[in-house]
């Protein structure tokens, strides 16, 4: 079986092809009822988009897809989910009459699009930091400058910090700057009072004083990129520079959640760790040496500090989610500068992290120019909203990868296993990349599955803003079969797809038990998979013999053991 093939023509890979019948058969299998799936992969044809509104059962609320059943006689169509019988909404009689064929009914579309109306307006947030050399602040201004002059539409704004955070206000005729201190940490209420600015209602644009459309103040934003200067706060002796990048964020967040609109990107620039203020990775004095691993691990007085950061974070990040922001990182320093304090904001948002020296070297250069290319594109997706549909017999227990789970509707009890983000089946995306890929678990409801039909659904819809100002809902439907035969289940089994499942369930598990433990699991993974399928003589090893099927796991288990990921 092709595999690849698969996923090249749909963007998923599921690691059982065939759905074990029971509960039993399921666990035995060691490997979890899981998928990986890449909502906006380069897929081998192109993706059908109707300018209507989607077909949505009454019943189960799955929309319309190629697995239905459609009568054009009598104008109606049979849900491939539940199968409820529903009549087709007047609008599309006289197109049927016409002779045409709603694309929903044919085979070779499984993922398809619909126009949902036009995005309210999404905002790009630049946040700088000026603890930086004038060597290195002239390559980021100019780097910053070309950044501005791709935008193309939307909203922009502009913070930047050093000991004291300044948020620049370009609706005055003359720019202003709202200075906040950068030491004190704010509950979010004050910090909004500072600013002068209120949450805004979901999907309500609201231009502030801070974000404006990049239309009127383009001219000015740039001539304030080109007046930048270092900090002019000097570190005292043996001290790191005063940096406040945690209540940079705080103030960011802060913004985008008061702009509402269909979506926002805040691009952080960063040079070093934050040394005051909430948030904090370390503090001023060189006397204070940077948290290590050992500390994380032995519980030493260092763990304090962490948790309290890392604590900090997550909570803007619940707040970004919520907002529809996405938080990307550009850490170019060459100390430690907080990566895993700062890790949930980043991860949870669907941002990323790119990480190097300085900003003098090149790869800053083409990394920015690379990555400002793939969000100016018009159909580069923000404030990415999914929400994943299972067959009845069948419950979501989780979900790994940049992802935030958006509200929990399952008491995470109910779950016998649950893996990550678990407690719902709508999650938050951010800005994910063509690449993006996110593992999804399932388990079944009752010992045994129920359905009568020998066919398991699988359905994503998946919500999001584009640059060009478009509303788009992608619904992509998947089917594979429900098996009792052993032997049809371990043909079915896509060992690649399950040892990257694998590898992201450890490196979760990763955060929370140290390395021998983590060790002895991945060993314990491996010896179940074989002794279930593989042949053997107990005390002959010349006559073990494993199944083509699992033939790669030894070898990845035996490099992936070995690889900086779990050491």
């Amino acid at each position: 079986m092709d595999f690849s093939a698969s996923e090249i023509k749909e963007g998923v890979r599921f690691v059982w092809n065939s759905i074990p019948t029971t509960r039993v058969e399921a666990s035995q299998n060691i490997v979890p009822l899981s998928l990986l799936y890449t909502p906006f992969l380069g897929l081998e044809e192109p993706i059908v988009r109707c300018e209507t509104k989607p077909i949505t059962c009454p019943s189960c609320k799955w929309i319309a897809n190629s697995f239905c059943q459609f009568d054009y006689t009598n104008f109606r169509w049979d849900c491939a989910n539940c199968g409820a019988k529903t009549p087709l909404h007047s609008q599309f009689r006289e197109y049927i009459s016409n002779g045409y064929t709603l694309p929903e009914s044919l085979n070779r579309n499984t993922i398809i699009e619909y126009k949902m109306g036009s995005a309210q307006g999404t905002a790009w947030l630049f946040v700088v930091d000026l603890c930086v050399s004038e060597t290195e602040l002239a390559v980021v201004k100019e780097r910053l400058r070309e950044a501005v002059e791709a935008v193309q539409g939307g909203y922009v704004g502009l913070i930047v910090f050093g000991k004291h955070v300044v948020a620049y206000d370009f609706h005055s005729a003359f720019t202003c700057e709202v200075v906040v201190n950068g030491s004190v940490e704010y509950p979010p209420e004050k910090l909004r009072e500072i600013l002068g600015v209120k949450i805004a209602e979901p999907e309500s644009t609201v231009p502030s004083r801070f974000i404006l459309p990049i239309t009127g103040v383009r001219e000015k934003l740039l001539r304030v990129i080109a007046r930048l200067r270092p900090d002019s706060f000097v570190a005292g002796a043996n001290c790191r520079k005063l940096r406040s990048a945690g209540q940079a964020f705080g103030v960011a967040t802060a913004l985008v959640e008061s702009f509402g609109g269909s979506g926002s990107r805040i691009t952080a620039l960063l040079a070093g760790p934050c040394t005051q203020g909430p948030g904090m990775v370390v503090a001023p004095s060189f006397a204070e040496h940077f948290r290590a691993h050992s500390d994380l691990e032995n519980s030493s007085d260092k763990i304090v500090q962490f948790r309290k950061s890392e604590k900090y974070y997550d909570s803007l990040a619940d707040r970004l989610c919520q907002a529809g922001a996405t938080v990307d990182l550009f850490a170019f320093s060459l100390d430690q500068f907080g990566a895993a304090e700062m890790r949930p904001m980043i991860e949870k948002t669907g941002g990323v992290l790119i990480n190097q020296e300085e900003f003098t070297v090149d790869v800053f250069s083409k990394s920015i120019a690379k990555y400002v290319e793939l969000h100016t594109r018009a159909s580069a997706p923000l404030n990415a909203r999914l929400k994943l549909l299972c067959a009845k017999d069948l419950m979501i227990s989780g979900a790994l990868g940049p992802l935030k789970l958006s509200s929990k509707t399952r008491d995470i009890s109910q779950i016998e296993a649950p893996i990550g983000e678990a407690g719902g089946d709508e999650f938050f995306l951010g800005a994910p990349l063509p690449a993006s890929t996110l593992a999804f678990f399932f388990a079944h409801r009752n010992p045994q599955v129920k359905e009568t039909s020998n066919r398991c659904f699988f359905q994503f819809q998946t919500l999001y803003a584009t640059a060009e100002g478009e509303k788009i809902l992608r619904v992509a439907t998947f089917m594979r079969e429900y098996s009792s035969n052993s032997k049809t289940i371990l043909s079915s089994f896509d060992q690649e797809a399950a040892m990257a499942v694998i590898a992201r369930i450890a490196a979760s598990k990763g955060n929370a038990l140290d390395t021998n433990d983590l060790m002895l699991w991945l060993n314990s993974v491996v010896i179940k998979v074989v002794r279930r399928f593989a042949t053997f003589t107990k005390g002959k090893p010349e006559t073990f013999q494993s199944a083509p099927e699992i033939s790669v796991v030894p070898q990845f288990m035996y490099y992936f053991r070995r690889s900086s990921l779990t050491q």
